[in-house]
């Protein structure tokens, strides 16, 4: 008895987790853009990668380095660095309400995932 009712808390569990993975496959979106900008926000003490609009009129913003003090040279050398790369964003949620949105990956030409 104790083993069928084993088997079947395990069979029940297996098909949960995999919809659930399947659910949040189902539902992602992929934008492509490309860095317009790297800018140093003085109240969080950190580097971000901006990116171009896309047809939405969207901008993407990512973290990218923190530092307690604004640097030009490290300003400089981040917008040369990123400036004009392509990006490849995956996210789940409703484009339209930003606090619904949750970022899968950022991919950068050249550099590879921010989100590893």
């Amino acid at each position: 008895m104790k083993k069928s009712l084993i088997t079947i808390l395990t069979i029940l569990a297996l098909f949960f987790f995999s919809s659930q993975t399947f659910a949040a496959g189902y539902n992602q979106s992929t934008v492509l853009s490309k860095i317009d900008c790297v800018y140093y926000d003085t109240n969080d003490h950190t580097y971000y990668i901006v990116t171009l609009g896309d047809s939405l009129e969207s901008r993407w913003m990512f973290n990218i380095q923190s530092s307690v003090a604004f640097d030009t040279n490290t300003l400089q050398q981040l917008n040369e660095t990123y400036k004009g790369k392509q990006t490849t964003i995956i996210y789940t949620g409703d484009i339209r309400h930003e606090d619904e949105i949750e970022i899968i990956s950022c991919d950068i030409e050249g550099f590879g995932n921010l989100y590893e």
